[in-house]
């Protein structure tokens, strides 16, 4: 019972923190950023006071539209992916019913953790920042909860130190309160993206500080106004302010016969900010997508193909960090959430896991239920209508007797065939046989059509039939009716009789 309730504080460490982060809302790490002082940062997390670094990560993410939007799109696609807790493989057969008993008490664990989806998140994000702590809290001895404790309050003694908790966030100090790390479920990435992203973030900042001094000086090309001849000297000075008034983007008149001059000393055509700013970009949507080339060589657009490709590969790097993140979450919570649940002196026979494909764990979920009914089991009815969400009901008739009722013809019906399996045929095998009696039946005007031209009384006129048939030919072949009720048949059969199998 002591290890049960150990996550229990009067006080968690995210409330503490609240005090300590007030005076640092009014410090802004970007005011005189440099190379030089992100290095000596990282420098410092090296040693492991991470405190100035985590708060510097916190603003770049805020401030970089790159940054921002990596960290926004990585960090949904880890919360969306389904979770489920799975039964051991292998199991023998007086484990089934204790490891289903053991697989709904724990799910409902996990389900009673109110922001297990932001938890997910959180753990996600420590690829971006190094590391992520999340304090498990707990209510009449179960956990309800994993608060997040935000990065800059941890500090270790050197790279692999033990974790401490720097209340008031100190810069430079690798110093803090020991705690017990098993009330806690840690993730450290060894390479985190915003390693990257704060060199990158300087160098786009230095950029684009001088594309605008160059805008400055080159956006507006060189204006010179040339006076009339022939103006009286002491008129020159009020003349000079008219036109400085002018060129200043204001509006007066001139004398008759001024001349306005604009020089271009071609340096305007000469921009490199641009590429050096898009290369920047470059790199850490390289490093923030494992190296995903199709995030570059597909043109950003809202929807369409382009889309549709960047949402695939944020996808597909959220199963793989789906991975880690489940195995560390077994790790840390599987065990202590059976012991809760009184499954603490027993063999776990689950595991939590992360990832699940709805639509495809139903069909798995079938597909085993089908094997285990061909080995002589029962899978209980209920079961599989809660793990595959269909529900299940009695046939009053053979789909070949509904058909039939429909009026449709008897020559058609594939149910017979498809379904007795007791004359020798296979169900594949009756399957095309039912497939190719339609397609004849959908396609017999276009035969009867074809053997009309090809018996035509001379060549001349055979030719001519041919040609007329060739250019109504993708009208004729488009009847499909017969083969897509006879093929909705089929799968309806198929399911039926591995159901019952």
């Amino acid at each position: 019972m002591n290890r049960a309730v150990r996550a229990v504080h009067s006080l968690s460490y995210k409330a503490h923190i609240a005090r300590a982060n007030a005076w640092r809302s009014q410090y802004n790490p970007l005011r005189g950023l440099t190379i030089a002082r992100a290095v000596s940062h990282l420098e410092a997390g090296e040693r492991g006071a991470y405190a100035e670094l985590q708060w510097l990560y916190r603003y770049i993410e805020k401030r970089d539209a790159v940054l921002g939007s990596l960290v926004d799109r990585r960090l949904a696609a880890i919360e969306k992916l389904g979770w489920d807790i799975k039964v051991r493989e292998e199991l023998d057969d007086s484990q089934q019913q204790r490891a289903e008993e053991q697989r709904k008490a724990l799910k409902a664990a996990y389900g009673r953790i109110e922001n297990f989806s932001d938890a997910l998140g959180d753990l996600a994000h420590a690829s971006f920042r190094g590391y992520a702590h999340l304090q498990k809290i707990a209510k009449d001895g179960k956990i309800v909860g994993l608060d997040h404790v935000e990065q800059w309050h941890w500090v270790r003694e050197g790279l692999y130190g033990e974790w401490k908790f720097n209340e008031d966030a100190t810069f430079g100090t690798t110093q803090g309160e020991a705690i017990d790390e098993s009330e806690f479920i840690i993730r450290e990435v060894e390479r985190p993206i915003n390693e990257v992203a704060v060199i990158s973030f300087i160098r786009k900042s230095l950029s684009q500080k001088d594309w605008d001094a160059f805008v400055e000086v080159y956006g507006v090309p060189a204006i010179f106004i040339t006076l009339p001849t022939g103006i009286n000297p002491d008129d020159l000075e009020e003349y000079q302010e008219v036109a400085e008034a002018i060129i200043g983007n204001m509006r007066g008149t001139l004398p008759g016969g001024s001349e306005i001059k604009t020089v271009d000393n071609g340096a305007r055509g000469v921009n490199p900010f641009r590429d050096h700013l898009k290369y920047q970009d470059e790199m850490l949507v390289l490093r923030g997508t494992g190296g995903k080339l199709t995030m570059l060589n597909e043109a950003t657009g809202i929807g369409g193909s382009q889309g549709d490709v960047h949402q695939d590969v944020f996808d597909e790097i959220a199963k793989a960090e789906g991975i880690k993140i489940a195995q560390l979450v077994r790790a840390s919570l599987d065990a202590e959430l059976l012991l809760q649940e009184g499954y603490g002196d027993e063999e776990s026979l689950v595991y939590f896991d992360l990832g699940v494909d709805e639509a495809t764990d139903a069909g798995e979920f079938i597909d085993g239920v089908v094997k285990l009914q061909s080995a002589g089991k029962v899978v209980d009815d209920a079961q599989i209508e809660e793990e595959t969400g269909y529900k299940l009901a009695m046939a009053t008739a053979t789909p070949g007797e509904r058909e039939k009722d429909k009026g449709e013809s008897d020559e058609l019906q594939p149910s017979a065939g498809i379904k007795n399996r007791r004359v020798g045929d296979r169900l594949g095998e009756a399957a095309m046989a039912a497939m190719h009696a339609a397609m004849a039946a959908d396609n017999e005007d276009l035969y009867e059509r074809l053997a009309g031209a090809l018996q035509s009384e001379s060549a001349e006129q055979m030719v001519a039939a041919l040609k007329e048939f060739s250019a109504e030919l993708p009208e004729w072949v488009s009847a499909t009716a017969q083969q897509e009720a006879v093929w909705e048949q089929v799968l309806s059969d198929a399911y039926e009789e591995g159901a019952k199998e």
